[in-house]
């Protein structure tokens, strides 16, 4: 139908219809991308967040790697005795939280690797009871006592790199560096 024989009201339909239609889509464009945005700032933050419960295993595995060099060191000093057990209760409480932290958290669904990192981690702190047996019986020497310790926090230290790198906005991954 040409244009001159349409009446007023479908004249007025296209005229006002076609802007509306055009608003709706871009309107719908800008919906999605924001949704997408929400959604990836949503993973950003439960990342952070476990890279924070990550922090915290670090600190802890450090102090107790300190206590149980003292304690070796001085080959089973009462009061290293007594740090270190108030230590691995520490500890222990932080890898709870961090095992309860996981239980809300999936690694696979940001990457391969990070999945692969945080599954090395954990059976590095199954192992740690182990160890433990062993420092408390004097049975190894002070670097035999230190280098699980240091093997684990390298773990989650690797982890956390891989935990950086699904972040695809510089700046966040500046800032999370």
């Amino acid at each position: 139908m040409p244009l001159p024989t349409l009446n007023v009201a479908q004249r007025i339909t296209i005229a006002v219809g076609a802007p509306i239609l055009a608003l709706i889509f871009f309107a719908g464009l800008f919906v999605m991308e924001h949704r997408s945005d929400a959604a990836r700032m949503r993973s950003i933050a439960e990342l952070t967040e476990f890279g924070r419960t990550m922090s915290a295993v670090i600190h802890e595995l450090q102090r107790e790697r300190g206590n149980s060099a003292g304690f070796v060191g001085s080959r089973g000093g009462r009061e290293f005795a007594t740090r270190l057990d108030q230590q691995r209760a520490r500890t222990d409480l932080i890898i709870s939280q961090y095992l309860s932290a996981l239980q809300e958290h999936d690694p696979s669904k940001y990457s391969a690797e990070y999945a692969q990192a945080i599954d090395g981690v954990n059976t590095q702190l199954r192992s740690l009871a182990d160890h433990r047996g062993s420092v408390g019986a004097l049975e190894i020497n002070l670097g035999q006592a230190v280098s699980p310790y240091t093997a684990i926090i390298n773990g989650i230290l690797h982890a956390y790199v891989q935990e950086i790198h699904v972040s695809d906005d510089a700046g966040l991954t500046e800032g999370m560096i």
